[in-house]
Formats: structure tokens, sequence, C-alpha cells
């Protein structure tokens, strides 16, 4: 009973620590957004404020760029959320549901394609987005990573799943493949779109060299392109830098707060095994 015990304990000191090293940083963050820059090179340095002064984010919020770069980055983030789910959940469909010929070998495709590193085919698809005229798009940022690998092997592992008999009773009735994937499909894959959306958007709203790379204009930057623009190479405004750190983890933390029991469920439910 005591060794029980005594391993609780452990336990839950190794996650304190854990989760103390893992949000020091996030709060280190915050403190310094709320300090005047004097206050930020003071030493002893102070996690605390000894002033606390919303300076920082007043003249942040009032930088037009800082605001349509925040506008960019969601108008983005939500196109790709909302048309990656779509293709990766069609693509699923298929892989888990049908049979057709070279199945395996286009799954393997994908499988495979999840190993190649973004920046070795960087040059390829600048190339490719110049040809088809859309540099300096909204659309050139989001075009080539509507079918990612990842979701489309983690919808086909969550379909897998749901009964082939559920759909052949819909065929009987006369139900369209459409009608099935919009009537059937959509709604049981609810959990996994959940998880989806959450990466996908993460991964969209923190993405910096492939926007740099697109986006010309400075009115169509992105928040990362904005913030790494402030890191000049003789003065760093670190007030604005923090204080718009801070506004751009925002989104990311109302979102995962908002769907974090779509995501564990998600998560365990598409943990199948054939």
């Amino acid at each position: 009973m005591k060794t029980t015990a005594i391993k609780v304990i452990l336990i839950y000191l190794f996650l304190l620590i854990l989760i103390s090293i893992i949000l020091t940083p996030f709060l280190w963050l915050t403190s310094m957004s709320f300090k005047l820059r004097s206050e930020m090179f003071s030493y002893p340095p102070t996690f605390i404020p000894k002033k606390f002064t919303l300076l920082n984010y007043i003249n942040t919020i009032k930088d037009i760029l800082f605001v349509k770069s925040y506008r960019n980055s969601l108008i983005i983030s939500l196109s790709d959320v909302l048309f990656g789910l779509i293709v990766c959940s069609l693509a699923g469909f298929a892989f888990a549901k049908y049979d057709f010929r070279f199945k395996s070998i286009f799954f393997s495709i994908v499988l495979v394609s999840m190993m190649i590193p973004f920046h070795v085919v960087v040059i390829p698809l600048y190339l490719e987005m110049k040809r088809f005229g859309l540099i300096d798009t909204y659309f050139g940022v989001i075009f080539p990573f509507l079918a990612k690998a990842f979701g489309v092997f983690f919808m086909r592992q969550f379909l897998v799943k749901i009964p082939d008999e559920l759909l052949e009773a819909a065929r009987i009735d006369g139900a369209s493949e459409y009608f099935i994937w919009l009537r059937i499909i959509v709604p049981l894959s609810k959990p996994a779109f959940g998880v989806l959306a959450c990466l996908f958007f993460v991964e969209n709203w923190n993405m910096l060299l492939w926007p740099m790379i697109v986006l010309q204009s400075q009115t169509k930057q992105t928040i990362q392109v904005y913030l790494q623009s402030l890191i000049g190479v003789y003065r760093i405004d670190y007030g604005i830098l923090m204080a718009g750190s801070c506004l751009a983890i925002l989104p990311i933390f109302v979102l995962f707060l908002a769907m974090q029991k779509q995501i564990i469920y998600g998560l365990t439910a598409g943990a199948v095994k054939e």
C-alpha cells in the first residue's frame, strides 16, 4: 500500500516538474509583455512586473500591419482547415471503403510522402505556384497543402472502423455516393474532424517559411512573418514583439480549450488496428 502511494506521489511530482518546464517560457513571455522596456533588461530579472503596463499591447493593436497580418493568418488558416478537411475526408473515405486498382500502391505513396522534409520541395513548389500565377496570393499559400498526407492517413484509419453494412444499407435505399459521404461519413467523423482541424490550424498559423516566400506584399503577410520582421539588425522592439507573440498564441489556446474533448476522443477512436 505504501509502495503504491509512493509511486503515485513520484508520478505526480514528475508531471508537475514537466508541466513547469513547459509553462515557464509562456509565463515568462506573458510577464515580459506587461513590462516597460527598462524593466525588461533590469538585473536581477523580475518574473512578476514591478509596474504592469498595457502600453505594449496598445502599440501593437494600433499597428495597422499587425491587424492586417492577424486577419491574413485567420483567413489562410481557416480556409486551409475547411478545404483540407474536405479533401482529406474524401481521400480517406476512398482508401477506407473502396477497392480500386493500385490502391495499396497509392496509399503507400501517401505514407512515404510524410517522410519527405518540406525544405526539399520548397523550390519545386515555388516554381509551380509561379507558373500557375499564384505568387502573392492567399491561395498560393493554401493550395500545396490541401491534401495533407497525415490527414488522409488519419481519416482512413478512422473510417475503417465504420461498418460497411451501414453504407450498403444506404446504397440499397438509393443513396448516391455523395449523399453517403455527406450524410453518413461526415457526421460520424466529427471526432476525427476535430483533431485534424486543430492540427491543420496550428500548422498553418505557425507557418513561417512558405508564407514568407509566396506572399511578397507587406499587406498580405501573415502574423508569423510580421513578428519575424520586428527582429531588426540593429534594434528589436521587444515590447511589441512580446505583446504580439502573446496575441498570436491566443487563437491556438482558445481552440484547444474549446475542442479538447473532441481531440481526446478523436485520437483514441482513430487508433484502429487492422
